[in-house]
């Protein structure tokens, strides 16, 4: 099956809402202004974490909760602005890529078969390698106003 530019942007629009959704729920629920929520989060994660998500829980997430949470709710927002607006889709997709893959380290399930049995790795992680991997934004963006100016 060939992806057309119209299927091309669907999916991108369609992910890039989904981001503006995560990330302005995150902002409404405070993830800007305090980390309480991420720290919850973590606890639930490290309960049944296997080692290697509880180390990166415990020296890289816990350490930087402050600034993660606002990395967090910011580079969801920004992540779906740049997919609706088609601006440097590629570089944002793959920036999805990481951020669908160390959520999953995070919470446990990367390393195992619940990773394939969740939302966010057999929908959302696929859908950010299409569109990293085609020319989405350079039909119908930002992208293609910027190209036509060089």
């Amino acid at each position: 099956m060939k992806l057309t530019p119209v299927s091309i942007l669907i999916l991108r629009l369609a992910v890039g809402i989904l981001f503006l959704h995560l990330g302005y729920t995150k902002v409404q629920n405070g993830w800007l202004s305090s980390s309480e929520r991420l720290q919850k989060s973590l606890a639930n994660y490290e309960r049944n974490a296997p080692p290697v998500s509880r180390w990166f829980i415990h020296n890289v997430a816990q350490p930087g909760v402050e600034v993660w949470s606002r990395c967090i709710a910011g580079g969801e927002l920004a992540l779906g602005v740049s997919l609706v607006l088609g601006l440097l889709v590629h570089l944002s997709a793959l920036v999805g890529v990481i951020v669908v893959f160390i959520f999953h380290l995070t919470n446990g399930t990367l390393f195992s078969l619940n990773f394939f049995g969740n939302p966010w790795a057999i929908l959302v992680l696929p859908l950010l390698l299409v569109l990293s991997l085609t020319r989405a934004g350079k039909r119908w963006g930002l992208d293609a106003l910027l190209a036509k100016g060089k």
